[in-house]
């Protein structure tokens, strides 16, 4: 965060001083020329295309994570800000200073210009929204199978407190589930939901055995041990339901 700061606060001024020098520069001509509308809006060209490039040099600063995952959008609308910021200073000096043409002409040539910037600007900035609403709704689909990931993890502590040989059989179980688990797609799609509401139930049941004491009595622990084993199978059951129906909704 304290670099973040201090890239803004370098940029800011890097922005401030050029912005001082477009200024001046331009008064500076002011004794030489005419102060037509040419002037005026060259000037103000000019200084909204400085503005564009060191924005968007600011926001790269400050969101440096999202700059990282739009990086191809982000260096595209870096170059049309930087194309029009060059554009905007050869129309001042070749068209208003050196060809000098007339000032209805200049200004259609400048809004037409501002136009075209605007509409591929919009069209990167709103294909950056979408890329950044894609991978936000990726992260909440994952939310399940991280969530089952987690259970699995939590169950593998509740094995310490089982016996030999109940123990070494569930740990097995547990090992291939989360093996599938592991390689199951974790991307899901809203057409499964039914799917994934019974693999997280069946999840859970699954927890809640496995968080329970074991029984002392043989007889007792042995059936209790079935129970699970029987909790586990349904839940791979469950699983590869789910992973089938997946591939399918998504081919």
């Amino acid at each position: 965060m304290t670099d973040n700061r201090l890239g803004i606060k370098i940029i800011t001024l890097l922005y401030g001083v050029i912005l001082t020098i477009t200024v001046i520069g331009f008064f500076l001509l002011a004794s030489f020329h005419i102060l037509d509308v040419r002037f005026w809006v060259s000037l103000a060209t000019i200084v909204l295309a400085e503005t564009c490039v060191w924005s968007l040099a600011g926001w790269g600063a400050l969101r440096a994570e999202q700059f990282k995952k739009t990086v191809p959008a982000f260096m595209g609308l870096a170059v049309v800000a930087v194309l029009y910021q060059a554009l905007t200073i050869l129309y001042a000096v070749v068209l208003w200073l050196v060809i000098a043409v007339p000032a209805s002409l200049y200004i259609w040539i400048q809004l037409i210009t501002f136009g075209a910037v605007f509409v591929i600007g919009g069209l990167l900035i709103w294909f950056m929204q979408t890329e950044r609403g894609i991978d936000k709704e990726e992260r909440l689909q994952m939310l399940g199978i991280q969530e089952i990931r987690s259970i699995l993890s939590e169950s593998n502590l509740q094995l310490k407190g089982w016996q030999e040989p109940y123990r070494s059989e569930l740990k097995q179980l547990l090992t291939n589930l989360e093996e599938n688990v592991r390689f199951s797609d974790p991307v899901t799609h809203p057409d499964i939901w039914q799917e994934e509401e019974q693999l997280m139930h069946e999840v859970r049941r699954l927890q809640e055995q496995m968080m329970q004491s074991q029984m002392q009595d043989e007889h007792k622990a042995t059936q209790q041990v079935q129970n699970v084993k029987a909790l586990f199978d349904s839940v791979q059951t469950v699983l590869q339901q789910r992973n089938r129906k997946l591939i399918t909704v998504k081919s």
